[in-house]
C-alpha cells in the first residue's frame, strides 16, 4: 500500500477544512450571534459528537478489515489475523460481504438516532434555551437531520480509507466544507443566525456522502462486486466486526465522556460567558489535536498493511516519525495559543475569549498526554486486538463522577472540570499504553527525546510544511 505526499497534503487540507471550518466561521459567529446562541451552538456540536458515538467503533474496525482484504486476506477473524493464505489478488466476494453488512449497520443506526434525538434531544434543547425561541428549535432540527444523515452514510469513510484511497476521501471533505463555510457565512451575514449554520451543515453532509459514493464505486469495483456472490453471511460478518467494534465503541464513549461531556456540566454549573469561553478553548485545542495527530491517522491503513505483512522495522520507524511530527506540531500550536491567541480574538472584536492562561495550560497538558496514549492505543489495535477498552471506558466514567463531585459538593467551578479530566486519565491510561508500545518497539525515553529534537530542529530550519512532506 502506497501513501504518498499527495495523500498527506490532502489529509492536512481536509483537516484544515473539517476541523477548522468551525474556526473559519468563528469571526462571523462571534460578531453576529449572541452569547446564548454561541453557547447553544457548542451544545449542538457536542450532541452531534454524541450521535456519532453510536458508530461505536465500527469505523476503525471496518477500515482495518478492508485494509486486510486489499492486502490479500482471504478471510477475517475476530482477533488477530492469518496471513499464511494471503494472495496478490483481492477477494471481492469477501469485500462484498463486508460492504453489505456495514451498509445495514449504519442504516439502522441513522434511523435510531433520528428518532431518539428528535424527541429526547429536543426536550433538552428546549430546556436550556428560553423555551420560546422558535428559530433555535428550527436550527436544532436542521442540525439533527444533518448529523443523522452523516451517520447514515458514514460507512463510506472506512471503505475509502481501508482501500487506501486517502486522497479521494479527503477531497470530498475539502469540497463539502468549502460549501459549508460559504453557505454559513452568507446566511449569518443576512441575519439567519444558527439556522444558516445548521442548514449549511446539512448541505455539506449530503454533498460529502454523494461524492464518497462515487469515489469508492469506480467502474472496476462495480464490475467486480456485481459479479461476485458474498462468501460470508451478513450475520457472520457482523459477529466478527462487532467483536472489535463494541470494544472500540467503549473506547470512543470513554473518550467522549473524558473530554467532551464536561460541556454539559459547564452549561449547568457555570455562567453563559464562561461556558462560551470554555467551549471556544476546547474547540480550538481539539482542532490542534486533530492537526497534530493527522499524519499518524493518515498512516493507519499503512500500519495495518505493514503489520499484516510482518514488516516490523518499517512500522517501528513509521511510528517513531509519526510521534515526532505529532509532538512537534502540538507544542508549536500550544505556544501560538498561549502567546497570541486572545490577542487575535480581541483584534476581530469578539467578546468571547479563551479561558485565562492558567486554565488553558491545564487543558493543553491534559490533551498532550491524551494524544500520546491515544496514538499508542491506535497502534496496538493494528494487531486486531483491543485490550485497552476497559480502562478507556472507566476513565470516562471516572471523569464524569469526579466532575459531579468537584462541582456539586466542592464548588470548584472551572477547576473542577479541568482537574477531573486530568486526574482520571493520569491514573492509568496516560502511562500504561505508551509503555506497552515502548516495550514492543524497543523505544526508550532517550529515543523519544532524540526523535523530538530531530523534528524540532527541522521545523525551526525549514518550517512545518517541510516537516510533513519529508517524513518517510
Amino acid at each position: 500500500m502506497k501513501i504518498g505526499k499527495s495523500d498527506i497534503v490532502w489529509s492536512y487540507m481536509s483537516q484544515i477544512f473539517q476541523y477548522a471550518a468551525s474556526l473559519l466561521i468563528l469571526p462571523i459567529i462571534l460578531v453576529k450571534l449572541s452569547q446564548l446562541e454561541i453557547a447553544i451552538w457548542y451544545v449542538f456540536v457536542s450532541i452531534g459528537l454524541l450521535i456519532n458515538l453510536v458508530d461505536f467503533g465500527f469505523q476503525p474496525t471496518i477500515s482495518r478489515f478492508v485494509s486486510y482484504i486489499y492486502s490479500g486476506a482471504q478471510d477475517l477473524k475476530k482477533e488477530g489475523f492469518d496471513n499464511s493464505e494471503k494472495t496478490s489478488t483481492i477477494n471481492y466476494s469477501l469485500l462484498k460481504s463486508v460492504v453489505i453488512s456495514v451498509r445495514k449497520i449504519y442504516r439502522y443506526m441513522g434511523i435510531l438516532m433520528l428518532v431518539l434525538f428528535s424527541t429526547v434531544g429536543s426536550i433538552y434543547i428546549n430546556s436550556i434555551s428560553d423555551g420560546t425561541n422558535v428559530e433555535l428549535m428550527i436550527a436544532w432540527f436542521l442540525y439533527l437531520l444533518s448529523a443523522c444523515i452523516n451517520l447514515y452514510y458514514l460507512y463510506y469513510t472506512p471503505l475509502l480509507l481501508g482501500r487506501g484511497l486517502i486522497k479521494q476521501s479527503h477531497k470530498t471533505i475539502v469540497i463539502s466544507k468549502l460549501v459549508y463555510i460559504l453557505i454559513a457565512y452568507i446566511g449569518v451575514i443576512f441575519g439567519f443566525g444558527l439556522i444558516a449554520v445548521s442548514l449549511a451543515n446539512l448541505i455539506g453532509s449530503l454533498l460529502n456522502r454523494i461524492m464518497s459514493h462515487k469515489m469508492f464505486y469506480d467502474q472496476h469495483t462495480i464490475r467486480e462486486l456485481s459479479s461476485k456472490i458474498p462468501t460470508r453471511k451478513t450475520k457472520e460478518i457482523l459477529n466478527i466486526i462487532w467483536h472489535s467494534s463494541y470494544k472500540m465503541g467503549l473506547v470512543s464513549l470513554g473518550t467522549f465522556l473524558t473530554y467532551r461531556s464536561n460541556i454539559f456540566f459547564a452549561s449547568t454549573y457555570l455562567s453563559v460567558t464562561l461556558v462560551a469561553s470554555y467551549g471556544l478553548t476546547i474547540q480550538v485545542i481539539t482542532v490542534l489535536v486533530k492537526v497534530a495527530t493527522l499524519y499518524f491517522n493518515t498512516m493507519l491503513p499503512k500500519f495495518n498493511y505493514l503489520r499484516f505483512n510482518g514488516l516490523h522495522k518499517e512500522y517501528k520507524n513509521l511510528f517513531a516519525n509519526s510521534w515526532g511530527v505529532m509532538v512537534t506540531l502540538y507544542l508549536a500550536g500550544t505556544a501560538f495559543i498561549i502567546l497570541i491567541g486572545n490577542n487575535l480574538l480581541e483584534l476581530i472584536g469578539t467578546e468571547t475569549l479563551f479561558l485565562d492562561n492558567n486554565f488553558t495550560v491545564i487543558i493543553l497538558l491534559t490533551f498532550l498526554l491524551e494524544i500520546n496514549h491515544g496514538i499508542s492505543m491506535a497502534f496496538l489495535s493494528t494487531k486486531n486486538t483491543v485490550e485497552y477498552y476497559k480502562s478507556a471506558f472507566l476513565t470516562g466514567v471516572g471523569t464524569v463522577v469526579l466532575s459531579y463531585i468537584f462541582l456539586e459538593y466542592f464548588g470548584l467551578g472551572i477547576y473542577g472540570i479541568l482537574f477531573s479530566q486530568f486526574i482520571a486519565s493520569f491514573v492509568y491510561n496516560n502511562w500504561r499504553w505508551p509503555l506497552e508500545v515502548q516495550r514492543e518497539l524497543g523505544l526508550g525515553y532517550l529515543d523519544y527525546t532524540k526523535i523530538f529534537i530531530k523534528h524540532f530542529n527541522y521545523i525551526i530550519k525549514n518550517g512545518i510544511r517541510k516537516v510533513i512532506s519529508n517524513v518517510k
